[in-house]
């Protein structure tokens, strides 16, 4: 494709750069100051000659291993951005230019490693971005190399919690102009990584702190625990709290919450968790597995970890005097919902998945979950995990989301020295970490060719061996895997292993969409509805029947995820105790089919969904409808009221 043809602003453009690489005149006004000053940075680099900056692939590997957190978490949102339609491509960079990780639909010109910033190409968006530190969008003729006087480009830097640049996200298109909101789309994507990687640090820095607590309050004879003040969730507890509950794994009582464990009053858990409170009335029972325990608090700390967060120690002493019969079997007053409770649905075949699966938990055979997204394939995993009985963790892998170099060191782990920028000691894979437990490989059918290969390797004989390694190990662990493509499909077009489809498949669950069980929306709806009130420490409320009844109308081609996020929609917007029509994200609910008129997120995640399948069938109508679960006719309304050009797509 040749470039685009020139505008008014181009050709303005165009004049103002000729004068300014022939003459060294700067134009005084129709140039954006951030381009005028880049150009002056530019002076003395060849505009007609592109400077070749690629690393090695060893500095490659290890500028990779350094930034493995910042490409995991962007890689997927990156595929997001790029699916937005038209030729795009979208790229990450480190701080100083070099391209770290790549998404495309079309032919670009620039490899992993290649470097690209001002110093090396003049003014482009990249460059800019991490001299400004601002995002930009640079079109045409304010690009410096004319190279690139064709291309569209926005870049955005990526900060972490100090305000430091991370590294930068770019996407252009080399033939023309970009979506009209990638500014606004940009910026979310930034945000959706800065937020995952804070969280992160959170987690890791929370890991920590328990490892550092758990040293010292091992020491202590009294039982102890570490509870956050805000949610009342356990963060860690000492050996010997663990012995007076009969609990041998900690980590299945990590993320409890207090009240769950104690009979008290909401009032008496405010007094509890607050740090203003010194010790409230000291004695409590707590209840676990049905057994009655009665304790007396010894004392109470706060731990101001600062902006706001506090942690509560407790100390406790097990009441030893007690009258015959008092620790007996005693009722629970609530149980929090684990397992296949969370699994909410009565619809014939939902009750049969459930019992399937079940009956499956305690083996050790390989199980494979087939369903669209957000049908529930992960939460379906952990139940069976949980219902398995066994020790280890159950650990999630997005075979989609870790960029294929990273995803074999991520699995089987690596040895001390194994590759340029390897962890010091080496480093365990998820197979070892989940050794006792399971490991849930979700998109599986995403996982590269020579991943199938090592994966089959290990599923048939169970023996691993670490990258740069010699010792084989033995791993005790439960391989669940789970995906969206249909996989037979992918094995006659030879993008999936047979064998390994038969390895992983010795038990073949297949989740329906929330479509084909739409009687079970009244029910799925109450129950996310209080699990988003309690997430947001918010009062429970209700859901009017209209509500109830323009839900059970629509589609859901997100599915519960889909459904989740309309129903925290409502809860953030909602001012009464109940739901109502208006607190949905549309406007109007006419009679048959469900309409958002809204032009919110709902409408732009179903038509980028439709241009997605599309792609992917290359316009074909038939299997279109099919991948997303619809008829023809129903497909052919969508494309018409989104005003969607199939030849555009294909």
């Amino acid at each position: 494709m040749g470039r685009v043809a020139l505008t008014s602003s181009n050709q303005s453009s165009n004049q103002m750069w000729q004068l300014f690489i022939e003459k060294g005149v700067m134009p005084r006004k129709g140039l954006r100051p951030e381009v005028a000053r880049s150009w002056q940075r530019s002076r003395g680099i060849d505009p007609w000659q592109i400077k070749q900056d690629i690393l090695s692939d060893s500095s490659l590997q290890a500028k990779r291993q350094k930034c493995c957190n910042l490409i995991e978490v962007a890689h997927p949102i990156m595929k997001d951005v790029c699916s937005l339609g038209g030729q795009n491509f979208v790229l990450l960079c480190d701080t100083e230019g070099y391209v770290l990780d790549t998404v495309s639909n079309v032919e670009y010109p620039h490899p992993v490693g290649q470097r690209l910033n001002e110093e090396t190409l003049g003014t482009n968006a990249i460059g800019l971005a991490l001299v400004e530190g601002n995002a930009v969008e640079l079109k045409g003729y304010e690009h410096y190399s004319s190279r690139y006087h064709s291309f569209s480009c926005a870049a955005s830097p990526i900060r972490d919690e100090d305000g430091s640049i991370l590294g930068v996200i770019d996407i252009s298109n080399p033939f023309g102009d970009l979506p009209a909101n990638v500014m606004k789309i940009l910026g979310l994507g930034v945000k959706l990584i800065e937020n995952q990687l804070r969280y992160r640090a959170e987690k890791m820095e929370l890991q920590k702190m328990r490892c550092s607590f758990s040293s010292i309050i091992d020491v202590f004879p009294d039982c102890m625990l570490l509870v956050d003040s805000c949610s009342g969730k356990i963060i860690n507890a000492n050996d010997k709290f663990l012995q007076m509950l009969g609990q041998r794994n900690k980590e299945q009582l990590i993320g409890y919450c207090l009240g769950d464990l104690i009979n008290y009053t909401e009032a008496g858990m405010d007094s509890l968790l607050s740090p203003e409170v010194e010790i409230p009335d000291g004695r409590l029972d707590f209840s676990w597995n049905n057994l009655l325990i009665p304790c007396s608090l010894l004392n109470k700390r706060t731990i101001n970890l600062g902006r706001s967060k506090k942690q509560i120690v407790l100390a406790f002493s097990q009441d030893q005097e007690l009258e015959p019969g008092r620790r007996t079997l005693y009722p629970l007053k609530v149980e929090k919902n684990y397992g296949f409770d969370r699994l909410v649905g009565n619809n014939d075949q939902w009750t049969y998945i459930k019992q399937l699966a079940r009956r499956a938990a305690p083996t050790a055979s390989s199980i494979l979950i087939q369903g669209e997204s957000g049908t529930g394939k992960e939460l379906l995993a952990q139940a069976i995990h949980q219902a398995s009985g066994r020790k280890g963790a159950f650990i999630a892998i997005n075979c989609g989301a870790i960029p294929r170099e990273l995803l074999q060191s991520e699995l089987f782990g690596y040895e001390d020295g194994a590759f340029t920028g390897a962890r010091k000691g080496g480093s365990k894979g998820k197979l070892e970490m989940a050794h006792g437990g399971t490991v849930f490989l979700d998109e599986i059918g995403e996982m590269p060719a020579d991943m199938q290969v090592s994966l089959l390797r290990f599923l048939q004989d169970r023996i691993m061996t670490r990258i740069g390694g010699t010792q084989a190990h033995k791993i005790e662990v439960r391989i669940i895997a789970a995906t969206n493509r249909d996989l037979k499909e992918a094995m006659l077009h030879d993008s999936f292993r047979k064998d390994l489809y038969y390895r992983l498949s010795v038990i073949n669950i297949e989740l329906p969409p929330l479509r084909e069980r739409k009687e079970d929306i009244p029910l799925l709806a109450h129950y996310l509805l209080g699990e988003i009130c309690r997430q947001h420490q918010r009062p429970s409320i209700g859901i009017e029947d209209k509500v109830l009844k323009a839900l059970a109308k629509y589609d859901w081609p997100g599915n519960a995820r889909e459904l989740n996020n309309v129903l925290e929609h409502a809860v953030v917007f909602s001012e009464g105790n109940c739901i109502s029509l208006d607190d949905l994200p549309g406007n109007t609910f006419p009679a048959g089919d469900l309409a958002w008129n809204k032009a919110g997120k709902l409408e732009e995640y179903e038509k980028a969904a439709i241009i997605t399948a599309l792609h992917q069938c290359e316009g074909n109508i038939s299997h279109t409808a099919k991948n997303l679960g619809v008829a023809r006719n129903t497909l052919y309304r969508k494309l018409k009221k989104f005003g969607i050009d199939i030849d555009l797509h294909i």
